[in-house]
């Protein structure tokens, strides 16, 4: 309610300010309000409690209060809203807080004052109240001032009585150590005291430089025995290298006498192996010899029989000549002749079974005449019983011819079958011989190029061994030989590092004994 009638009369004089903008005159240069029109404020309040109340209550009471007026100032009231549902639109009001002012009374003395102060004020009466103002602001400062310094006694007081915590102890420590530094800092600027120091400065810097002298000396014999201990560690080394080069050469010496005997033992196997081979090559020819003599033993056995069947066939035509004999003494001259001729044609025939065919042929051809001119004979010297008993005879021979010729053709075939048969496999033997040489001589040489090929890498892997362990060798004398320069640079640098902190030392001494010089030399002066 109150929002809305403040808001009339803003509005109406919104409108109207044009029209009463020439009645508007100025009153004041400054806008001033008196307090006492809205009440005390807070701190107006605390200070006024405080001065009444600052002989009767102590700090904890002050304390308290400025507990439970924070606790105050610290609640806040909720804002409250209403909602304002109109036509067009809903709006959310603010309520306006109530600052809980309680109503005021105020004496006569302040009214006719505030009465007054609602008239208009002169020029001097503002500064006159500004200055009255003044003295009043400074008058509170005093009493403020006074009220501060009676809390700081107060406080004093009360920590007199109070036990130091640990904070205060620390701090009493270190201002009763620094206290004590401070003593034996100006003992130490006695006289006697600084000469007692130098004497002892003076005695450290000649320990120092002994000890410095006996450890440069300690040092040089140090160098010189590491020196020799390397010396002879490089020596040992060389020895050694030269020791397992040595090794390595015998080794290899050794291996390649190994090498050359395992190829000399395989040269002489190889040897041996054609040796044997060569044995049982003549073995083998030997045995086909055997063979073949068996063979011919078998065609002389053959040859024997065939000449005892003629034998015996030319018995039979022994016999039966003498059959003929019987009948005819001519016949039987003739047959006696004619077996004659028949035994010495196959005696011949059988001396010749080794000619050719057609050598037998043409004996065969001779032989035929030869016994046509015999029967033709004894065709005309016999009579016709004769006659006859020569064509049966005649007959009964040639059907034993005809047989034998079929029997030696037969033997014949044979033989040049089983001749055939026996080059064949000569032949066969011969190329499967051959063949085995060749491809014995090709697994030697195979064998041969083999272990060559690994002698050959053998040597060769033996070389690159050789040449890593060179290698290896030498890496390991260049580590060496860098690690000991290494350790003997580090081991100067080190002593280097000691002498020229010795040689600080001297120069700080020095330094310091110059120091002292001048200060004996200004306290003198100062002296004097």
């Amino acid at each position: 309610m109150s929002h809305s009638v403040s808001s009339a009369p803003s509005s109406t004089s919104s409108h109207g300010s044009k029209r009463f903008s020439r009645r508007y005159r100025t009153v004041a240069t400054r806008s001033e309000v008196d307090e006492n029109l809205f009440g005390t404020p807070n701190r107006i309040k605390q200070a006024q409690e405080i001065r009444e109340n600052k002989s009767t209550n102590n700090v904890d009471s002050r304390a308290g209060f400025d507990k439970s007026s924070s606790e105050k100032n610290l609640r806040k009231p909720q804002k409250e809203y209403i909602r304002h549902v109109t036509k067009d639109l809903i709006r959310e009001i603010l309520v306006p807080e109530d600052n809980g002012a309680q109503p005021i009374v105020i004496d006569k003395g302040t009214y006719n004052r505030l009465l007054q102060s609602c008239n208009y004020k002169t020029k001097e009466t503002l500064e006159r109240e500004k200055q009255e103002k003044e003295e009043e602001q400074y008058r509170i400062m005093r009493e403020m001032s006074e009220r501060k310094k009676n809390i700081q006694k107060f406080d004093n007081e009360r920590k007199k009585n109070e036990k130091l915590d640990e904070i205060d102890e620390l701090a009493k420590e270190e201002a009763e150590y620094l206290l004590k530094k401070a003593n034996e800092m100006r003992q130490e600027d006695e006289d006697e005291i600084k000469r007692l120091n130098e004497l002892i400065l003076n005695a450290k810097v000649h320990a120092i430089r002994d000890a410095q002298v006996l450890e440069k000396k300690q040092i040089k014999k140090e160098v010189k025995v590491e020196d020799k201990r390397l010396d002879q560690m490089m020596e040992l080394d060389r020895l050694n290298a030269i020791k397992i080069q040595e090794e390595i050469d015998k080794k290899r010496k050794q291996d390649k006498l190994q090498g050359a005997k395992v190829i000399l033992k395989q040269i002489e196997e190889s040897r041996q192996d054609k040796l044997i081979k060569e044995e049982m090559k003549e073995q083998e020819n030997e045995a086909m010899n055997k063979y073949l003599e068996q063979l011919q033993a078998q065609d002389w056995e053959e040859v024997k029989r065939r000449k005892e069947i003629q034998k015996k066939l030319a018995n039979d035509l022994l016999a039966a000549n003498r059959e003929m004999e019987k009948q005819k003494d001519l016949r039987k001259q003739q047959e006696i002749i004619a077996d004659i001729k028949v035994l010495e044609y196959q005696k011949e025939k059988a001396a010749r079974d080794a000619a050719y065919e057609a050598e037998q042929e043409r004996k065969r051809i001779e032989k035929e005449k030869e016994v046509a001119r015999l029967r033709a004979l004894q065709e005309r010297a016999q009579d016709l019983q004769a006659e006859k008993d020569a064509l049966r005879a005649k007959r009964e021979q040639e059907r034993k011819e005809r047989e034998w010729r079929e029997q030696e053709k037969f033997e014949a075939m044979k033989k040049k079958q089983i001749d055939d048969e026996m080059r064949l496999a000569r032949e066969w033997q011969i190329k499967n011989k051959e063949h085995y040489l060749a491809v014995e001589a090709a697994k030697e040489r195979s064998e041969f190029q083999k272990v060559l090929k690994a002698q050959l890498e053998l040597a060769e892997k033996e070389r690159s061994e050789e040449e890593k362990a060179r290698f290896r060798q030498k890496n390991y004398m260049d580590n060496l030989q860098k690690q000991i320069r290494s350790n003997e640079v580090q081991r100067i640098q080190d002593r280097r590092k000691f002498f020229e902190e010795g040689v600080k030392l001297d120069e700080e001494a020095r330094m310091r004994r110059a120091k002292l010089d001048e200060i004996k030399k200004k306290k003198l002066e100062e002296l004097k």
